[in-house]
């Protein structure tokens, strides 16, 4: 976790630095790394390697994770808080 430097000057507070709004990319980022800690990657290999019919509740999650993710990419402007589990299912 970065830390935030604050410059004061006579007790008005600026950032010290101005970071750029949320990308297309971020958010897919997200998105892959909320399927990565769920497992999904891995049994989609297993799926694809054993023939093996993945699970219906990882396909059910990548179906929801996808919509969240083109859901947010439709708006306006994409929140700056976007990684907020709010907007992501558990």
């Amino acid at each position: 976790m970065a830390s935030t430097l604050r410059l004061i000057r006579g007790g008005l507070y600026e950032p010290a630095e101005k970071t750029a709004p949320p990308s297309v990319a971020d958010v897919r980022r997200e998105a892959a790394r909320r399927l990565r800690e769920r497992g999904y990657e891995w049994q989609r290999v297993r799926s694809l390697g054993l023939g093996v019919r993945m699970p219906q509740e990882m396909r059910d999650l990548k179906l929801r994770i996808s919509y969240v993710v083109d859901a947010l990419l439709a708006a306006r402007e994409i929140p700056e808080h976007f990684r907020d589990d709010a907007y992501w299912p558990v």
